[in-house]
């Protein structure tokens, strides 16, 4: 049995080596961010798609076409 674990690089929750990769479970619930970086589901939903909304909101508002 191997200790290999998977961390979310945002919040630190953790996976073990016995689910890691091996159901559609684990696919659902955890994304390869990068290469060897993972994030979990609940990050993603909460934290980096909130950051996304507001960036591409801040290219929108400032863009110099638009009326004021």
């Amino acid at each position: 049995m191997t200790t290999e674990r998977i961390e979310c690089f945002l919040c630190g929750k953790m996976e073990n080596a016995e689910t890691m990769k091996k159901s559609l479970s684990f696919y659902v619930n955890w994304i390869e961010y990068l290469p060897g970086k993972w994030m979990c589901r609940a990050c993603k939903e909460t934290k980096h798609d909130k950051n996304l909304i507001k960036y591409k909101f801040q290219l929108f508002f400032n863009d110099s076409n638009l009326p004021k």
